[in-house]
């Protein structure tokens, strides 16, 4: 070491001095330390699902270098896939340190799925199930379950998060097809019709038909004898059915007229029919009563019309009169 040259020592050294002159020889020491400069490493979590976010944080220098990455700066926001050794290299003026932190990466569950049935129609019911963690929830309830019993009624994508026993989550996502079911319309030429009357119902939109009660044509003509609901199944794409239904009400004319009756020769009764909007009866009457002096024993029937709902249902009735000859 020369006097007064600037040197850069690299650990903690005594220096000892030795001066002569006439008077003889003198010797003085000089300690010098050398010390790392203390640079400290945090991090915000010593340990994190693989993939997560950590920060890490420097101090006690006034510049850093993060390693591995190259990273500028007293902070570094870290993603590590596996376990990882971050050092930091601080300096203040001359003066470096280093300082190291492990974080370790917790493995992520692998979770996958699989459906009963991936391809349904449209509203029939599917199990999705998962496996590969410990706990699951689907987004679609949420239900906290590894099994979810699904409808759905368009092409759906169904995704869970399973969670494993270090606290790691993964996602998986279960896509289930629906094949369309047909749109079925169906149409009846009467959907109100008279006792005894017939009304064609045609469906349509589908590619064959099942009736209710038997026949597999579009069209079908019905005659009940009471208000009846029909159904057609049809099937379309994929095998799905769809079903449709009709309802045919019928109107039953309900015509009352006298009772059978006997009179003497030479007598008049008068005859009443109830329950309909016009009246013709056989001896030309047109009215709900008509007045009669038969000579003779006479069947006297009635013809009725109602009207309802711009529609005419005809009915009949007889009234039977004896005479009785007089003393």
């Amino acid at each position: 070491v020369s006097n007064g040259v600037p040197f850069t020592p690299l650990a903690t050294v005594i220096y000892t001095l030795t001066g002569t002159n006439a008077c003889g020889t003198y010797s003085t020491t000089q300690t010098v330390s050398v010390s790392a400069l203390p640079v400290i490493a945090i991090s915000t979590s010593s340990a994190v699902c693989a993939g997560n976010v950590a920060t890490l944080s420097a101090g006690g220098a006034n510049t850093y270098t993060w390693m591995p990455g190259n990273i500028v700066g007293p902070n570094c926001i870290i993603s590590p896939l596996a376990t990882t050794i971050y050092t930091v290299t601080g300096t203040s003026g001359p003066c470096g340190g280093i300082a190291n932190i492990t974080v370790i990466a917790k493995p992520n569950p692998t979770v996958t799925t699989s459906a009963s049935n991936s391809i349904i129609c449209a509203g029939a019911q599917v199990t999705l199930t998962a496996f590969g963690a410990s706990s699951y929830t689907w987004q679609s309830g949420p239900t906290v379950s590894s099994s979810l019993v699904v409808s759905p009624t368009v092409p759906t994508a169904y995704q869970v998060s399973g969670t494993n026993s270090l606290g790691c989550t993964s996602n998986s996502t279960q896509v289930v097809i629906v094949n369309p079911s047909p749109i079925i319309n169906v149409i009846a030429s009467e959907t109100l019709i008279c006792a005894g009357g017939s009304s064609t119902l045609t469906a349509s939109g589908g590619s064959n038909y099942t009736w209710n009660f038997g026949p597999t044509t579009a069209a079908v003509v019905v005659s009940p004898t009471a208000n009846t609901v029909y159904t057609v199944l049809s099937s379309g794409a994929g095998g799905c059915n769809t079903t449709q239904t009709i309802s045919v009400d019928v109107f039953t004319q309900t015509l009352t007229v006298s009772n059978s009756t006997a009179i003497c020769m030479g007598s008049s009764v008068t005859l009443n029919a109830f329950g309909g909007t016009t009246y013709l009866w056989s001896n030309g009457g047109t009215g709900s009563s008509i007045f009669v002096y038969p000579s003779v024993s006479t069947l006297y029937t009635v013809s009725a019309v109602t009207v309802i709902n711009n529609m005419s249902c005809n009915s009949t009735g007889s009234v039977n009169l004896t005479i009785n000859p007089n003393p």
